[in-house]
């Protein structure tokens, strides 16, 4: 099989998957690589309306309750 026979072989297999098979098959290609998953801009967005505004609030009175040192701890 010629190289170009095997790109458009694989070509054609792709074609048949879906878009989140794609996605997956595209960071296997980029760790084969060495390379970084790209990250997109909107990365978090995925996440939005996942926690409740008082799992939230929450959340963020637990983060800076640990931004507190005690001096005297140490």
């Amino acid at each position: 099989m010629t190289r170009l026979e095997i790109q458009n072989s694989i070509i054609q297999a792709i074609q048949q998957l879906t878009e989140a098979q794609q996605l997956k098959l595209l960071e296997f290609i980029h760790s084969m690589l060495g390379k970084k998953k790209p990250q997109a801009a909107n990365a978090l967005v995925q996440f939005a309306g996942y926690f409740s505004k008082e799992d939230l609030a929450q959340m963020s009175a637990a983060i800076e309750d640990c931004e507190k040192i005690d001096t005297n701890e140490w």
